[in-house]
């Protein structure tokens, strides 16, 4: 059991909050924050469940002022506190000054009464220690009565009970499973029926679908002779060729009317034409003349003036006569021997030529001389100057040619427009123009008349352009179906060939028939409805029921086979405690009738047998008890069951745990005192024991050291008590007179149960102290609550 969640909305001082838990926590908030007022309600929760008692233990532990404070809602893992130990609650809670929680102790909180109470308020108070647990004192300080072995049977025969009661629900859901597969198999049947129909209608729809396309196979192929035999008829036709020349031939038509309607326009209007042609033609001769004779004038004004420029060019500048051709060519030759006889006396200086060098050097001063002699005088003397005033009227006459030049090509120009101009007006007003027109006319209309013959044979065959216009799209589409006929052919030629192996025609005449025949078999004469959601409807539902069924004959199997091995596994340990006990073989002798065997629905019966030995052996305890006096006061015997708690393995360890070893043992010796038969509560002596061996009377402890006691007490009985039992542990300010040291070794000792299942809550003060505790022993595996 571990508590998860408190969701304390007005619990007291506290306003609406909700607290987390988790293995070990630590809450902390200063006074009136409400610690104390949720422990009490999370101790109210684990002790409100049952509902058979008349007063719940927790009605002495929850104070009168938070009992009205219920709205609290603790969610933990589904386990409550059991039963039995409801009464033990108090173990679970350890509070300081180990009296906090008896609020009904008369005492009030501030006095030092309440802090020292004396150790019989403890143990025998309302609500002491031994006063909550005489049910089950005898088994927590390991005392056995004359009788015990009877409880010992009493457990065992109930542990027994209840493992065959645990088998018995897995069995039990196996038999719900059982049940609802009897329902599955008759709801299988149906579905199986229908399914089984729908796989005839199936396999129809297979063969019928085979059939199909047999059938479609020899369809298109028909189809397919069909279209070839209409293409060829209107292949045959020609509408293609036939629509080519129509239009060709139209076409032709157009041009040459348009032509034709040109050509005798123009005949029509070359009369009026002619006359206007003549008047222009004589205007043109007039242009022609005047151009003429302008231009002759023109030309001779400017050979008068080409000569009279000649003439003066002659008479204004003379050339030298001393400069001529003879004169160059003998200044060129002296001047070449001059260089080569300066070449000759070089050589003849550098001893190549045996021959004086001064001469040949002499010789070419000689000749550039005659060269120099030859050619300077003409240049000098060459030309007389022209005076100033000859020179402008030269100029004047050499511009006027220029401009006579210029106005002579104009003219010239404008002449050879008139002349083309004549000819074009003689020739559109010739009669072989008209001659012309008329015979390209002749040739048109002949054109028209053979395009017409044309035409005529072309309508003894189309009459119109619709109908060729018809027979080729009829043509076009005959193609198109023709295309489509092959490819849907092609595809159903392979699925055929898949279906039946071949595509001979032959044969699938042959596989047709049985087909037919195959179909109308399976359908016996009646009509099979068959749908493909419907099919899938039922094979999903088929499948889901055979998986159901699958899954319920598995969980029965395993609910059998489980029940009967739980059972089996109880009943042996039950018997091997049949067999440690000498009482039970001498008077029971019943062992036997409670043996599980090997059949499973056997549990049932072997309750029902177990609850009538607890019957009996109830009797037999109430019978035990009554005989032995010697334990019917539990109270009366303080002594033997103080010493119980005091040297049990539980309270010795905590005591040794939380002291650090300094206090080895407790000693204790009880007297009665005469007048408190009320109480029937005799004086208690407790020493405490070091391991210097040292006696410390407990009167004499340190409130410290008393809390220390306390808590050992009340933690070691838990101990013996929970071992196997992992609870939940409240500590409400339990360390708050505890040292560092104690505080540590406690937190420690608890350590050891938190790691075995163990939930610690500890409500503190908002101190730093108490968390470092917590720090130092469980590192950062707790929680810090803030309240």
């Amino acid at each position: 059991m571990r508590i998860v969640e408190a969701d304390i909305r007005a619990a007291g001082p506290l306003k609406k909050q909700t607290v987390r838990f988790g293995g070990v926590n630590l809450i902390v908030g200063d006074n009136e924050h409400g610690k104390t007022t949720l422990a009490d309600c999370i101790i109210h929760h684990l002790t409100s469940a049952s509902k058979q008692r008349g007063k719940s233990p927790s009605d002495t532990v929850l104070h009168p002022r938070f009992r009205d404070s219920r709205n609290v809602a603790i969610t933990d893992d589904g386990n409550i506190l059991p039963d039995e130990l409801k009464d033990l609650v108090p173990l679970l809670v350890i509070r300081e000054g180990e009296v906090r929680w008896a609020w009904n102790s008369g005492k009030e909180i501030d006095t030092k009464e309440y802090w020292n109470t004396d150790i019989k308020e403890i143990l025998y108070g309302n609500d002491g220690i031994y006063t909550k647990i005489n049910k089950n004192f005898s088994k927590l300080l390991g005392v056995q009565t004359a009788a015990s072995w009877l409880h010992g049977l009493r457990e065992s025969v109930a542990r027994y009970a209840g493992s065959l009661r645990a088998a018995s629900v897995t069995l039990l859901n196996g038999h719900s499973a059982r049940e609802r597969l009897a329902a599955l198999n008759s709801e299988y049947e149906t579905v199986i029926a229908d399914w089984n129909t729908m796989q005839a209608g199936l396999q129809n729809v297979d063969l019928t679908r085979k059939l199909e396309t047999a059938k479609r196979f020899f369809e298109l192929t028909d189809e397919r002779k069909n279209i070839a035999s209409e293409i060829d008829t209107l292949t045959a036709r020609e509408p293609l060729r036939y629509r080519a020349e129509w239009d060709g031939i139209e076409k032709d038509n157009s041009r040459v009317d348009i032509e034709i309607a040109k050509l005798e326009e123009t005949l029509k209007n070359s009369i009026l034409d002619k006359a206007r042609a003549r008047d222009s033609l004589a205007e043109t001769e007039r242009d022609i003349s005047l151009k003429e004779e302008a231009l002759r004038k023109t030309r001779a004004e400017s050979e008068e003036t080409k000569a009279r420029l000649l003439s003066f060019e002659q008479g204004a500048k003379k050339p030298s006569a001393a400069f001529t051709p003879a004169r160059v060519i003998l200044s060129a030759a002296a001047f070449m021997l001059g260089t080569a006889g300066i070449v000759f006396s070089v050589l003849c200086a550098a001893g190549t030529l045996l021959f004086p060098w001064y001469i040949p050097a002499a010789s070419s001063v000689l000749m550039w001389a005659a060269s120099a002699f030859l050619i300077v005088p003409p240049l000098l003397s060459a030309g007389s100057r022209v005076s100033g005033d000859r020179s402008a009227e030269l100029n004047s006459l050499r511009e006027k040619l220029g401009m006579l030049e210029s106005i002579a090509s104009e003219k010239d120009a404008e002449l050879a427009r008139l002349l083309v101009k004549r000819g074009q007006i003689q020739t559109s007003f010739s009669d072989e123009a008209r001659w012309e027109h008329e015979r390209r006319l002749a040739e048109l209309k002949l054109e028209r008349e053979k395009h017409d013959g044309w035409m005529r044979e072309i309508r003894q065959l189309y009459p119109s352009r619709e109908r060729i216009d018809s027979d080729c799209a009829r043509l076009a589409a005959l193609d198109d179906r023709r295309n489509n006929n092959e490819a849907e052919l092609a595809k159903t030629r392979a699925k055929v060939t898949e279906l039946f192996h071949t595509d001979s025609e032959g044969f699938l005449h042959e596989e047709i028939k049985k087909l037919r025949e195959e179909i109308a078999k399976k359908s016996a004469g009646r009509e099979i409805e068959f749908s493909e959601s419907r099919y899938d409807e039922i094979s999903r539902k088929k499948r889901a029921l055979e998986d159901e069924k699958a899954a319920l004959s598995k969980t029965i199997a395993e609910s059998e086979s489980g029940a009967l091995s739980a059972g089996q596994t109880a009943y042996q340990t039950f018997l091997r405690y049949l067999d440690s006990s000498e009482y039970v073989k001498t008077f029971y002798s019943e062992p036997a009738s409670a043996a599980l065997g090997s059949n499973s629905y056997k549990i049932f019966e072997i309750v029902r047998i177990l609850d009538d030995w607890i019957a009996k052996i109830d009797q037999d305890i109430a019978a035990s008890t009554a005989v032995n006096s010697a334990y019917t006061n539990i109270q009366a015997r303080v002594e033997l069951y103080l010493d119980g708690v005091l040297r049990s393995t539980g309270f010795n360890k905590a005591l040794a745990s939380i002291s650090g070893g300094f206090y080895t043992g407790v000693e204790s010796s009880t007297q009665a005192k005469p007048g408190r038969a009320d109480k029937n509560a005799p004086e208690v002596d407790i020493r405490l024991m070091t391991s210097g061996k040292d006696v410390y009377r407990f009167n004499d402890l340190s409130t410290g050291a008393r809390n220390m006691f306390y808590f050992a007490m009340r933690f070691g009985i838990a101990i013996d008590r929970f071992r196997d039992c992992p609870s939940v542990f409240l500590l409400d300010d339990a360390f708050l007179s505890f040292d560092y040291t104690r505080r540590v070794n406690t937190l420690r000792l608890l350590k050891e149960y938190t790691d075995t299942g163990w939930q610690i809550v500890y409500f503190s003060v908002n101190d730093r102290s108490m968390e470092s505790s917590f720090a130092e022993v469980f590192g950062t595996d707790f929680l810090k609550i803030e309240l």
